[in-house]
């Protein structure tokens, strides 16, 4: 079964999403302030979900 909606996104993708360059994601990341991420054939993956999560947790529905 496909799906239309991606499951993971690169550093990249995360970057552009986020509108930041790639290199704060990577300082994010050693911070611990990134989404989780997984390890697979060598590249960097954050899970969608754990990426909408993060969002979801840091909005602000008011200025106070």
């Amino acid at each position: 079964m496909t799906s239309s909606k991606k499951e993971f996104l690169t550093t990249k993708e995360l970057a552009d999403r986020w509108r930041v360059t790639e290199k704060s994601v990577l300082k994010w990341r050693k911070e611990g302030k990134a989404p989780p991420f997984y390890t697979i054939h060598n590249r960097i993956l954050y899970k969608l979900a754990d990426v909408e999560e993060l969002e979801q947790a840091k909005r602000k529905t008011t200025n106070s």
